[in-house]
């Protein structure tokens, strides 16, 4: 019963409906035929029930009116297929034009003949029907591609994260630093006003800024005291392996991975590494890692040092702000000052 069709039928001024009587004995139980008083009524009702066709029995008096309703039943995206049969006198065919543009599928003559009613109305819900097979079908298939896509992105994400740890993982940092790291870019990002895609990318792409330390030689990269400039040169060069690994990637996630890994040792003021950047020359993503990574390795444990304060670290950021740092980078995380603190134990 609930997979019959529904007829909508709202009859014209006459005091004998002219369609009603031979619907019902064309179609019986078949269909749920359903008579409206007025237009008005049989739009209301579509709250509750969606028709299968909708027949309208027109005349010149009730035609404007017709047409608005029309409008506003086609705005609607559940009612927007539904098949409209416009019954007319056969002497109001200049009014068509207008009728067709506001929606009406089909027209039949008044006085109507019961052969071309009977024809016009199976074709009409053949359509309804084959529409509502497509668009199930369409429905159907959005939904497998929505869970294909989310499938590939979080088995990417899942394979960007091992890749990240693979390269802190014969470095003293842990896996709680690149977690962090991810959340503080996406903080800087996000209150910098960047599009949601942008976030996302930075904050899946921050924790590669490192890959590169995987080329450098483990007396080197494990020292425990300072470096001296030969071993800082080698060390530096972790920047340049880092983009080399990750460059060719088709993956957008990996690419600016590369992007991060070869820029985030660059200064705002031209002093750092490897091209001696400055500026906004140096990439937006690998100036929001550089503040995430740096406040993150002073308030974290190392073997050669204890965490500073959240205050030491966030008064050394401000001190290298426009030095180090890029200005804006700095005092989008510094808004976040009292919270993160916080944030750093919850990561």
């Amino acid at each position: 019963m609930e997979n019959r069709q529904h007829i909508f039928v709202v009859p014209g001024a006459s005091p004998v409906p002219t369609i009603t009587t031979p619907l019902s004995a064309i179609f019986g139980d078949h269909v749920n035929l359903l008579v409206f008083p007025t237009w008005r009524a049989a739009v209301d009702a579509t709250d509750n029930v969606i028709p299968s066709l909708l027949i309208l029995e027109l005349t010149t008096d009730n035609i404007s009116h017709s047409l608005s309703l029309l409008r506003f039943f086609r705005a609607s995206y559940k009612l927007h297929d539904v098949p409209v049969l416009a019954a007319m006198p056969e002497t109001s065919i200049d009014l068509r034009p207008p009728l067709v543009e506001v929606g009406v599928t089909d027209f039949l003559s008044l006085p109507y003949d019961a052969i071309e009613l009977k024809v016009r109305c199976q074709t009409l819900l053949r359509l309804n029907r084959q529409q509502s097979i497509i668009r199930d079908k369409a429905d159907w298939l959005e939904g497998r591609v929505r869970s294909a896509v989310k499938e590939t992105n979080d088995r990417e994400k899942e394979t960007l994260k091992l890749l990240a740890k693979a390269g802190e993982f014969r470095d003293e940092e842990t896996g709680n630093h690149i977690n962090r790291l991810a959340s503080y870019s996406r903080l800087i990002a996000q209150t910098l006003n960047l599009p949601r895609e942008q976030c996302n990318l930075i904050e899946q792409a921050a924790p590669m800024h490192d890959i590169g330390k995987i080329g450098i030689p483990d007396h080197i990269l494990l020292k425990p005291g300072r470096h001296t400039a030969q071993e800082k040169r080698l060390m530096q060069k972790h920047t340049v392996i880092g983009y080399n690994i990750l460059k060719d990637s088709k993956s957008k996630y990996v690419r600016m991975g590369a992007t991060i890994a070869l820029c985030h040792h660059e200064r705002f003021d031209g002093s750092g590494y490897p091209d001696r950047l400055s500026g906004t020359d140096i990439p937006l993503s690998a100036r929001i890692v550089a503040v995430a990574d740096v406040y993150d390795a002073l308030t974290s444990t190392r073997p050669y040092k204890t965490p500073w304060l959240v205050a030491q670290a966030l008064k050394y950021l401000e001190h290298e702000r426009g030095k180090h740092f890029d200005p804006d980078c700095v005092d989008a995380f510094l808004c976040h000052s009292v919270s993160l603190q916080s944030l750093q134990k919850a990561v």
